[in-house]
C-alpha cells in the first residue's frame, strides 16, 4: 500500500474526490484535504507532513491549480522531496492546458473528458511499477550497506593492527637511539681515561690515532642515536595517523547507520571523507643532512689539522 498525497486546487476538489476513492479501491491510502482535515485543524502543517511522508504525489493540473500559490508551493516543496527518485510524482492534466514547465520533466497523465476511474487505473498501474523498483534498490541497498560495513570492520581493524606495529617501532627505535647515545657516553669516558694515560700522552701518534678513533665512533655512535630517534618519530607520527582514521570511519559507520537509507552516494562519500585524507608519509620528510654527524669530514678535517700542524714544525 502506497501513500498518495493528491495536490489540487480547491475549485477541483469533486476529481480529487473521485480520485482519492479509486485509490483506496486499489489498496492505497489517499492523502488530501478531504482525508485528513477537520474543523478545527492547523491544515498547513498537517498537509505539509502529508506531503513530506507520501510515497506518491500526484498534481492535478488546471488554470486554477496553475493559479494557486499553495498549489505551486506544494510542486517546488515535492520536487525537492522526489531527489534520488525517493517519490513518485504524476501530473495529471484535468484542463485545457499545457504541462508546466515546473513539471515537464516528469510524464504527464492526460485526464481530460476521461473517467476518473480509468485516470486512477494509470496511477496504480504506475505506482505498482514504482514500487516495484524501489523494492529492488532497498533489496540492492541492503546489499551495498552490508558490503559497507564488512569493508568498514575490515578497514578499522588494518588500521588497528598498523597503529599498533608502528608503535611498536617506533619504542624499538626509540630504545636504539637511547642504548646509542649510552654507548657513546660510555666510549667518551674510556677516551678521557686513556687520554689521561701517561703512556699515551708521552706517544703523539698514538694519541693522535686513538683520538681519530674515538671521534669517528662516537660520531657514528651519536648518528645511530639521531637516526633512531628519527625513525621513532616518524612510526610514532604514521600511528597516530591510522587513530586519526579509525576517528573518522567511526564516524561515518555512526553517520551511516543514523541515516541508512536517506543517505546519497554522494553523502555517504562525504561522511568518510577524512579517512582518506593523505598527509603525506612523515618518512619523505626526512633529512639526511640533520642525521648524518659528517664523520669521515670531521675526521679528516683533524687529520689535516695534525699534519699542518707537524709541517709548521
Amino acid at each position: 500500500m502506497a501513500k498518495v498525497f493528491i495536490s489540487h486546487s480547491s475549485r477541483n476538489k469533486e476529481y480529487a474526490d473521485q480520485l482519492a476513492h479509486g485509490l483506496i479501491e486499489f489498496g492505497h491510502q489517499p492523502l488530501y484535504d478531504g482525508t485528513l482535515l477537520s474543523p478545527g485543524s492547523e491544515w498547513n502543517k498537517i498537509l505539509e507532513q502529508a506531503l513530506d511522508d507520501a510515497d506518491v504525489i500526484v498534481f492535478l493540473i488546471s488554470q486554477e491549480s496553475m493559479e494557486s500559490s499553495w498549489v505551486l508551493n506544494e510542486i517546488g516543496r515535492a520536487k525537492a522531496l522526489a531527489g534520488g527518485g525517493r517519490k513518485l510524482l504524476i501530473p495529471v492534466i484535468i484542463d485545457n492546458i499545457p504541462v508546466p514547465d515546473i513539471l515537464r520533466q516528469w510524464l504527464a497523465l492526460m485526464g481530460r473528458g476521461r473517467p476518473a476511474r480509468e485516470v486512477t487505473g494509470e496511477i496504480a498501474l504506475s505506482i505498482a511499477n514504482f514500487e516495484s523498483r524501489r523494492e529492488h534498490q532497498e533489496t540492492r541497498l541492503r546489499e551495498v550497506e552490508q558490503d559497507l560495513s564488512k569493508f568498514v570492520d575490515d578497514a578499522i581493524e588494518t588500521q588497528k593492527k598498523e597503529g599498533k606495529n608502528n608503535k611498536l617501532v617506533a619504542y624499538l627505535c626509540y630504545l636504539g637511539g637511547a642504548l646509542s647515545l649510552f654507548a657513546g657516553l660510555v666510549l667518551t669516558i674510556e677516551a678521557l681515561q686513556r687520554a689521561m694515560d701517561p703512556k699515551t700522552v708521552l706517544d703523539p701518534a698514538r694519541m693522535i690515532a686513538a683520538g681519530i678513533a674515538n671521534i669517528v665512533a662516537i660520531g657514528f655512535l651519536g648518528a645511530l642515536a639521531k637516526y633512531g630517534y628519527s625513525l621513532g618519530r616518524s612510526f610514532m607520527s604514521e600511528a597516530l595517523k591510522s587513530a586519526d582514521r579509525i576517528h573518522a570511519i567511526h564516524f561515518g559507520q555512526f553517520y551511516l547507520k543514523a541515516y541508512g537509507s536517506r543517505l546519497s552516494p554522494e553523502e555517504v562519500r562525504e561522511a568518510f571523507a577524512n579517512w582518506n585524507i593523505d598527509r603525506g608519509s612523515t618518512f619523505s620528510t626526512l633529512n639526511a643532512a640533520e642525521i648524518d654527524p659528517q664523520i669521515i669530514s670531521v675526521a679528516g678535517q683533524l687529520v689535516a689539522a695534525v699534519i699542518g700542524k707537524k709541517d709548521d714544525k
